[in-house]
């Protein structure tokens, strides 16, 4: 049932993609014994009667699989070339999924079991077989290189390696390998069990009839079985570097993540991340679980693992066991969390009271948070101030004075209401954006109006600055309580979004709005060169302005960084713009990118893309399943493969200008 609802159960979501491709292959099956009743061919019985290898494969979709990539008759198939056939088929894989699948379906050498040759197309299953999926009683023989006569539990001790790789809730996992907590089996560790890794010899791999058969059996069809063997539900790519530290060089690579493509972290794998967060200098991950985990520069104790040292691979923070957390958001150098409950645990630097303690002492583990009166629903965490938005639509905030929205000369160390959205004659809020590490605020109102407070040096807030705008003591502009933001009125905001120094609102058509500092090309509008510069020479926008390179998708999410900034839209393309000094845009390229451009080594992973946390220099990209391409996408890599058929297409001109628009896009992307 949750499978046909789309919910996410232990083996992932359901993806009507692979059961689309299944169908099309029974499809040309079926055509393929009419053509064969319409011309019997006597010596073969018509067609119904065969020997074949692939006829004992009894799984109908997985034998078909066999018969197209391997023959009819093939006993065997090289690993490059089945890996090959499977990735054309279902779209490309993470390798080390693929070595899982690898090792329970091919042997080295040539030891292997040759396959029976049935002497009917649909030999009967097992009675334990028969109608239902395998149980742990059922048994088959291993998938490992055994001789006929060894046999195991199918999905007992067969694949507990592999079942075990999926950390379940509520375990107490220890950290093992790397300082990585909260694993049950991780990726090196599945590698030690036989699940995956480094070739043993040099012996070429080969998938066999037999094994294939068994394990398409056990597990209901080939993709099925990659899927309850191998396939991360959900996997977190990374661009650029999370804690910015100077023993990162640009395209190392490894643990510190300074690729200038998405490099997944290794350490999430096996677990169902819900949200992904970047800080200045720090990152962290909640699972659908309510745990989190942390990983990056640890000073002042942001990390809340009792210590302020730094890691380079996610940590369970252990302080929070029992407290399922539903949201987490990390600041320059702390970090805070909802829980399930509503209550809010801050840990980090103290500075300026932006933990909302009561003093500004700095904080190794998680302390919750007095003083708030109602059940917190989300919190945004800056540079120097934190902001509460509480399930009743009223806001919180505390830390440095001129951030916090109370107009105050003096730092707010406890939860303080905001009287602007205290509810009664004031306004109550849909939601509140803080950039990691920046000091401004942006809220959204239930009645759909934009307010901003904090920092303007460079009008981040999307608000002119006059002589009668205050400054601080470094003689930035600020406003030190909420404004409404006129130029967005009547747009149907349903997002804000606060970066460093710049902010964008995305509205109800999926169109994206920009204001801000434009120094390496955040903005996505062009060259900072053709900017105003405030006193220090830094370009910005100062009003809200339209990113008219993206008016032809439908953005659903974006996220605005450093001197970065990304886009998600709808039809699932990542577009990444600004800053590249680091990796953080994912191009390959440590170039600055003045206008969108689209991230397509994201693209080509096929993947579902769920939520994307910019940071100072890094930008985490949660992923799900795999979305298989559509017919259309299929036909036209058919179409525009072939420079004849091409040609004719052009020239004949049978076809609608959009299909051809689209055509051209579909390959040009």
């Amino acid at each position: 049932m949750s499978l046909n609802e789309g919910r996410p159960n232990h083996f992932g979501v359901f993806r009507a993609g692979v059961y689309v491709q299944e169908m099309r292959m029974l499809e040309a099956k079926i055509l393929e014994l009419v053509q064969q009743a319409d011309n019997p061919r006597e010596e073969k019985n018509a067609g119904l009667e065969t020997t074949t290898v692939a006829a004992g494969i009894r799984n109908c979709v997985a034998r078909l699989w066999w018969s197209r990539h391997a023959g009819e008759n093939g006993e065997t198939m090289t690993w490059e070339a089945f890996e090959e056939a499977f990735q054309t088929d279902f779209g490309a894989q993470l390798p080390k999924t693929l070595d899982v699948l690898r090792k329970h379906i091919a042997v080295q050498g040539d030891d292997y079991r040759a396959a029976p040759v049935p002497s009917t197309a649909l030999p009967p299953p097992p009675p334990s077989l028969r109608n239902h999926r395998p149980t742990a009683t059922t048994t088959t023989t291993s998938p490992r290189g055994r001789r006929a006569g060894e046999s195991t539990p199918a999905r007992s001790q067969q694949n507990g390696a592999s079942r075990d790789y999926f950390r379940p809730c509520g375990g107490s996992g220890k950290a093992r390998g790397k300082g990585v907590e909260g694993q049950t089996l991780t990726v090196e560790e599945a590698a030690a069990a036989g699940g995956i890794g480094e070739e043993e010899t040099s012996a070429t791999w080969r998938v066999t009839a037999s094994l294939y058969e068994e394990v398409t059996w056990a597990h209901g069809g080939l993709y099925e079985a990659f899927q309850a063997l191998a396939d991360p539900r959900r996997v977190v790519f990374a661009m650029g570097v999370v804690d910015d530290g100077p023993h990162h060089e640009v395209g190392e690579g490894g643990e510190g993540w300074s690729d200038v493509s998405p490099v997944v972290v290794q350490g999430l794998l096996g677990l169902s991340v819900q949200q992904v967060c970047c800080g200045g200098q720090h990152a962290a991950v909640l699972t659908d679980c309510g745990e989190i985990f942390t990983w990056g520069r640890g000073g002042f104790g942001r990390l809340g693992h009792g210590n302020r040292e730094g890691l380079e691979s996610p940590r369970r923070i252990e302080a929070l066991e029992g407290i399922p957390c539903v949201q987490v958001a990390c600041g320059f150098a702390y970090t805070a969390a909802v829980t399930a409950s509503g209550e809010l645990y801050t840990w980090g630097a103290g500075e300026n009271g932006r933990l909302g303690l009561g003093d500004v002492a700095d904080r190794h583990t998680p302390s919750r948070v007095e003083g708030l009166h109602s059940k917190v629903k989300e919190v945004y965490a800056g540079s120097v101030h934190s902001c509460v938005l509480t399930r009743e639509g009223t806001v919180y905030a505390f830390g440095k004075h001129e951030y916090t929205g109370h107009g105050d000369h003096e730092d707010v160390l406890d939860p303080r209401l905001i009287p602007t959205f205290s509810g009664g004659s004031g306004a109550l809020v849909r939601q509140i954006s803080v950039g990691p590490g920046g000091y401004h605020t942006m809220a959204l109102t239930c009645q759909g109006q934009v307010y901003a407070w904090g920092h303007n040096r460079v009008a981040q807030l999307g608000i002119g600055n006059s002589f009668t705008v205050p400054r601080n003591m470094e003689g930035a502009y600020f406003l030190p309580s909420p404004q409404l933001v006129e130029s967005l009125v009547g747009m149907n905001i349903v997002k804000v979004v606060a970066g460093w120094g710049h902010s964008a609102a995305l509205t109800v058509d999926g169109q994206l709005y920009v204001c801000g500092r434009n120094y390496q090309g955040q903005l996505g509008l062009g060259s900072p060169q053709g900017f105003p510069q405030n006193e220090r020479g830094h370009p910005f926008q100062a009003d809200f302005c339209l990113i008219d390179r993206l008016q032809h998708l439908k953005i659903k999410q974006i996220a605005c960084g450093g001197e970065h900034s990304v886009a998600v839209a709808e039809n699932g393309e990542v577009w990444s713009f600004g800053a590249g000094q680091k990796g953080q845009l994912g191009h390959e390229s440590t170039t600055r990118e003045d206008f969108p451009r689209l991230v397509q080594a994201l693209k080509s992973t096929r993947r579902e893309i769920m939520h994307v946390a910019c940071g100072n220099n890094c930008t985490l990209v949660l992923a799900g399943g795999v979305a298989f391409p559509t017919l259309f996408e299929m036909t036209a890599s058919v179409v525009r493969g072939n420079p004849r058929l091409w040609e004719d297409v052009e020239s004949l001109g049978l076809l609608p200008p959009s299909v051809m628009d689209s055509l051209n896009r579909v390959v040009s992307d």
